[in-house]
C-alpha cells in the first residue's frame, strides 16, 4: 500500500478552507435549540485542530517538524486561546473555561496525529 503524499500548500489551502467552513457554518446556526450549546463548544476544538494542522502544515520543513517545534506551536495556540477568553469580557462576550478545554482538547489532537504521521514508517 502506497501513502498518499498531498502537496503541502494544497494541505494548507484545504486545512484553511474547512476552517472557514466549519467557523461560518457554526456560527450561522441559530441560537435557539436544545443543541446550540454544546455543538458550539465542541465546535472549539475542531476549531483548534484545523488551526494547529493548519500551523504545523504552513511551518513544515523538508524535514520532519520536531517534538520541540510541535510544543511551540500548541503552546502558542493555547496561550492565544486563553488571552482571546480573557480579552472577551471587554468586548460584551462571557470568557469560558469549556472553550479552553475545547480548544486544548483540539490542539493535542492534531499534535498527535501530526506526531504519529512522522513516526510511521513509509511503506512503498
Amino acid at each position: 500500500m502506497h501513502a498518499i503524499s498531498i502537496p503541502s500548500p494544497f494541505k494548507s489551502s484545504l486545512i484553511a478552507l474547512l476552517l472557514a467552513l466549519l467557523i461560518v457554518g457554526i456560527e450561522s446556526v441559530e441560537n435557539q435549540n436544545l443543541f446550540w450549546g454544546p455543538l458550539h463548544d465542541s465546535a472549539h476544538a475542531f476549531a483548534a485542530y484545523l488551526c494547529t494542522a493548519l500551523l504545523i502544515s504552513l511551518l513544515k520543513s523538508e524535514q520532519q517538524t520536531t517534538g520541540f517545534r510541535l510544543a511551540q506551536i500548541g503552546g502558542s495556540l493555547f496561550a492565544t486561546g486563553i488571552a482571546i477568553e480573557l480579552i472577551q469580557p471587554a468586548l460584551g462576550r462571557s470568557a469560558s473555561f469549556t472553550d479552553i478545554y475545547y480548544n486544548f482538547v483540539g490542539i493535542v489532537c492534531a499534535l498527535a496525529v501530526s506526531a504519529r504521521a512522522q513516526t510511521m514508517p513509509t511503506k512503498l
